[in-house]
């Protein structure tokens, strides 16, 4: 065999290869859209409530301070979340309710407290369990979920919505199975 011949052939053979992988990966992506559920490990989004079930729209009202238009969800690997914006499009004001799953390959509640209170977040009173705040900001947990919540309003200054937020991320705990 020639030098040439050796060449086209190893070309073949690199070829050849990346098409077997190319569907291999194709075959397992497949399997995935047919199988959804053997992706979806114990505590995926897909066990976690709607969150966008856990706030009525009075809560929502109060907190912006002004009627909300339909909130949006969102489901993720392990998490689901959902964002509410008034529907008054100069209102600079939203609140964002994240559920996370609790998994053993994921960021516990006190990995997320301590980056949190890296940035700047101070413990709070008035929950079962640990919770810390930030402005419109309340991180706490309940067995398997830790709960964000986010309330942001342009027209307030950051401190004054804590108290908001606190009720929000209450109003979330208590729907929570």
């Amino acid at each position: 065999m020639t030098p040439t011949t050796r060449s086209r052939r190893a070309y073949w053979q690199i070829g050849v290869l990346a098409l077997v992988v190319g569907g291999l990966a194709v075959a397992v992506f497949a399997l995935g859209a047919y199988f959804p559920a053997a992706q979806a490990p114990l505590g995926a989004a897909g066990s976690l409530p709607d969150p966008c079930s856990l706030l009525t729209q009075a809560e929502v009202d109060q907190a912006l301070g002004a009627p909300p238009a339909e909130p949006i969800g969102e489901h993720e690997l392990i998490d689901a979340e959902c964002s509410y914006e008034p529907l008054a499009a100069h209102t600079a004001a939203s609140v964002l309710v994240e559920l996370t799953a609790v998994r053993s390959d994921a960021a516990s509640f006190e990995q997320r407290a301590r980056f949190f209170q890296h940035e700047g977040a101070r413990a709070i009173g008035g929950f079962e369990t640990a919770a810390y705040g930030k402005g419109g900001s309340v991180l706490v947990s309940k067995p398997g979920i830790i709960v964000f919540v986010i309330l942001t309003d342009a027209r307030r200054a950051p401190q004054s919505l804590g108290p908001a937020a606190q009720a929000l991320a209450h109003a979330v705990l208590a729907r929570l199975p």
